[in-house]
């Protein structure tokens, strides 16, 4: 029972050092995103240099041809599927690639497009739809735009932060107790 017990804080001790480090990498990489969407048109996208930037883009429009569905799936379950379609510039190259939590209609590649999101590079796309639309529209520069991000503020950051490393506290408070406990019975056995 004892070993169980240790095994149990150890994870407790891996899980909460992992999210909390997660939970710092996150606050330090998005600490500059502003709480409303900056409105932007598609074609001052140009200029972007690839910082996170939560956007409402406008222009363009939507190429249905073009859209990936990326399942995840977990012991034959499927956990979440995504969908990722470009949004075309007036040449008709991919401007910034769109994430969908729910397959795009026929209705939205016949309007301009509009969409919020959390604006980043490419690298930030599964390495398998990256490489598809990198053989698709090779030697065109692209983005992504997320729009499953929701807006935390610095103090819902640490608030998170603050529960995992707690979690972490506790796995280690776990595993020394139950370490010292087994050092005091050595020695009163020994006595």
């Amino acid at each position: 029972m004892k070993s169980l017990l240790l095994k149990g804080a150890n994870w407790i001790i891996l899980i909460g050092l992992a999210l909390t480090c997660y939970g710092i990498y996150e606050a330090v990489t998005q600490r500059n995103i502003s709480a409303s969407p900056e409105a932007i048109d598609i074609s001052s996208l140009v200029n972007y240099e690839g910082e996170l930037k939560y956007v409402t883009i406008t222009g363009g429009r939507l190429d249905l041809a073009n859209t990936y569905e990326y399942t995840r799936e977990k012991k034959g379950k499927v956990r979440s599927r995504d969908f990722y379609s470009p949004i075309l510039g007036k040449d008709d190259k991919p401007v910034y690639i769109m994430q969908f939590e729910n397959e795009p209609t026929m209705e939205m590649a016949f309007t301009e497009a509009k969409f919020t999101g959390l604006l980043k590079e490419s690298s930030g796309l599964p390495s398998d739809i990256l490489d598809a639309y990198t053989a698709e529209f090779s030697g065109t520069d692209y983005f992504m735009l997320q729009t499953d991000f929701t807006y935390k503020t610095m103090g819902e950051r640490l608030k998170l932060i603050g529960i995992f490393f707690a979690m972490f506290i506790i796995g280690i408070v776990i595993r020394k107790a139950l370490t010292r406990s087994s050092r005091n019975t050595q020695q009163e056995t020994e006595a």
